[in-house]
Protein backbone atom coordinates (compact mmCIF):
# COMPACT_ATOMS: atom_id res chain seq x y z
CA UNK A 1 0.00 0.00 0.00
CA UNK A 2 2.87 2.37 0.80
CA UNK A 3 4.44 1.65 -2.60
CA UNK A 4 1.20 2.45 -4.42
CA UNK A 5 0.77 5.69 -2.45
CA UNK A 6 4.40 6.67 -3.11
CA UNK A 7 4.04 5.83 -6.82
CA UNK A 8 0.84 7.89 -7.15
CA UNK A 9 2.45 10.78 -5.29
CA UNK A 10 5.47 10.79 -7.60
CA UNK A 11 3.29 10.58 -10.72
CA UNK A 12 1.04 13.39 -9.47
CA UNK A 13 3.98 15.67 -8.65
CA UNK A 14 5.62 14.91 -11.99
CA UNK A 15 2.46 15.83 -13.86
CA UNK A 16 1.99 18.96 -11.78
CA UNK A 17 5.48 20.30 -12.41
CA UNK A 18 5.71 19.23 -16.04
CA UNK A 19 2.70 21.32 -17.13
CA UNK A 20 3.48 24.56 -18.93
CA UNK A 21 1.64 27.80 -19.56
CA UNK A 22 2.13 27.43 -23.30
CA UNK A 23 -1.52 26.66 -23.96
CA UNK A 24 -2.48 30.02 -25.38
CA UNK A 25 -4.17 31.01 -22.13
CA UNK A 26 -1.09 32.30 -20.37
CA UNK A 27 -1.16 36.02 -19.67
CA UNK A 28 2.40 36.45 -18.40
CA UNK A 29 3.62 37.67 -21.82
CA UNK A 30 0.40 39.29 -22.94
CA UNK A 31 -0.84 42.58 -21.56
CA UNK A 32 -2.71 45.69 -22.58
CA UNK A 33 -2.97 48.59 -20.10
CA UNK A 34 -4.41 52.10 -20.24
CA UNK A 35 -6.00 54.86 -18.21
CA UNK A 36 -9.53 55.37 -19.47
CA UNK A 37 -10.93 58.66 -18.19
CA UNK A 38 -8.11 58.53 -15.58
CA UNK A 39 -9.06 55.04 -14.33
CA UNK A 40 -6.29 52.45 -14.71
CA UNK A 41 -7.50 49.38 -16.64
CA UNK A 42 -5.66 46.13 -17.34
CA UNK A 43 -6.71 43.79 -20.11
CA UNK A 44 -5.06 40.41 -19.66
CA UNK A 45 -7.29 37.96 -21.55
CA UNK A 46 -5.78 38.28 -25.02
CA UNK A 47 -6.73 36.64 -28.30
CA UNK A 48 -5.21 37.06 -31.76
CA UNK A 49 -6.58 36.41 -35.23
CA UNK A 50 -4.51 36.77 -38.41
CA UNK A 51 -6.03 37.36 -41.86
CA UNK A 52 -4.03 37.60 -45.06
CA UNK A 53 -5.23 39.71 -47.99
CA UNK A 54 -4.04 40.41 -51.52
CA UNK A 55 -4.97 43.46 -53.54
CA UNK A 56 -3.39 44.03 -56.92
CA UNK A 57 0.18 42.79 -56.38
CA UNK A 58 0.35 43.60 -52.64
CA UNK A 59 -0.17 40.92 -49.98
CA UNK A 60 -0.38 41.74 -46.28
CA UNK A 61 -1.46 40.15 -43.02
CA UNK A 62 -3.65 41.96 -40.49
CA UNK A 63 -3.35 40.92 -36.86
CA UNK A 64 -6.53 41.58 -34.86
CA UNK A 65 -5.95 41.72 -31.11
CA UNK A 66 -8.84 41.47 -28.65
CA UNK A 67 -7.90 42.24 -25.05
CA UNK A 68 -10.54 41.68 -22.36
CA UNK A 69 -10.56 42.60 -18.70
CA UNK A 70 -10.23 39.42 -16.66
CA UNK A 71 -12.88 40.61 -14.18
CA UNK A 72 -15.39 41.92 -16.77
CA UNK A 73 -15.47 40.42 -20.27
CA UNK A 74 -17.90 43.14 -21.46
CA UNK A 75 -15.00 45.62 -21.35
CA UNK A 76 -12.44 45.03 -24.05
CA UNK A 77 -10.10 46.68 -26.50
CA UNK A 78 -9.76 45.64 -30.13
CA UNK A 79 -7.11 46.84 -32.54
CA UNK A 80 -5.73 45.77 -35.88
CA UNK A 81 -2.07 45.99 -36.87
CA UNK A 82 -0.49 45.17 -40.19
CA UNK A 83 2.00 42.41 -39.38
CA UNK A 84 5.64 43.36 -39.80
CA UNK A 85 4.93 47.12 -39.96
CA UNK A 86 5.94 49.57 -37.21
CA UNK A 87 5.23 53.24 -36.63
CA UNK A 88 2.14 55.41 -36.42
CA UNK A 89 0.52 54.02 -39.59
CA UNK A 90 0.80 50.33 -38.63
CA UNK A 91 -2.53 50.24 -36.77
CA UNK A 92 -5.60 51.27 -38.75
CA UNK A 93 -8.38 50.27 -36.31
CA UNK A 94 -8.83 50.78 -32.56
CA UNK A 95 -11.96 50.47 -30.41
CA UNK A 96 -12.92 50.12 -26.76
CA UNK A 97 -16.13 48.25 -25.95
CA UNK A 98 -17.99 48.71 -22.70
CA UNK A 99 -21.19 46.71 -22.56
CA UNK A 100 -23.40 47.84 -25.43
CA UNK A 101 -21.23 50.85 -26.31
CA UNK A 102 -18.40 50.82 -28.85
CA UNK A 103 -15.96 53.72 -28.78
CA UNK A 104 -13.79 54.14 -31.89
CA UNK A 105 -10.71 56.28 -32.40
CA UNK A 106 -11.05 59.90 -33.46
CA UNK A 107 -8.57 62.02 -35.43
CA UNK A 108 -6.75 62.86 -32.17
CA UNK A 109 -6.07 59.20 -31.37
CA UNK A 110 -2.53 57.90 -31.90
CA UNK A 111 -1.09 54.39 -31.94
CA UNK A 112 2.66 53.83 -32.19
CA UNK A 113 3.70 50.25 -32.98
CA UNK A 114 7.33 49.74 -31.93
CA UNK A 115 7.57 45.99 -32.62
CA UNK A 116 5.61 43.79 -35.02
CA UNK A 117 6.88 40.38 -36.08
CA UNK A 118 6.12 36.66 -35.90
CA UNK A 119 6.82 36.70 -32.14
CA UNK A 120 4.44 39.47 -31.14
CA UNK A 121 3.53 43.16 -31.11
CA UNK A 122 4.44 46.03 -28.82
CA UNK A 123 3.52 49.70 -28.71
CA UNK A 124 1.61 52.59 -27.17
CA UNK A 125 -1.69 54.39 -27.72
CA UNK A 126 -3.54 57.47 -26.45
CA UNK A 127 -6.18 59.99 -27.44
CA UNK A 128 -9.93 60.36 -27.69
CA UNK A 129 -12.49 57.70 -28.58
CA UNK A 130 -16.10 58.42 -29.48
CA UNK A 131 -19.15 56.21 -29.04
CA UNK A 132 -20.37 55.08 -32.45
CA UNK A 133 -24.02 55.81 -31.60
CA UNK A 134 -23.76 59.03 -29.55
CA UNK A 135 -21.54 62.00 -28.78
CA UNK A 136 -20.07 60.30 -25.68
CA UNK A 137 -16.27 60.40 -25.62
CA UNK A 138 -13.54 58.72 -23.59
CA UNK A 139 -9.97 59.85 -23.11
CA UNK A 140 -7.22 57.24 -23.07
CA UNK A 141 -3.78 58.02 -21.65
CA UNK A 142 -0.72 55.87 -20.88
CA UNK A 143 -1.94 53.10 -23.16
CA UNK A 144 0.47 50.26 -23.91
CA UNK A 145 0.47 46.76 -25.33
CA UNK A 146 3.10 44.05 -25.13
CA UNK A 147 1.86 40.80 -26.58
CA UNK A 148 4.03 37.77 -27.27
CA UNK A 149 2.58 34.94 -29.36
Amino acid sequence: MKKIFLFLSVVSLTMLFSCTDDDGGSTSNKIVKAKINNVEKTFSVISKVENTYTEDDYTWTDVKITAKQSDDATKFIEFIIEKGITGAEASWYFAYNEGEKTYEKTASFATEVTESNNSGVKGTFSGTLQDTSSDDVLTITDGMFDIKY
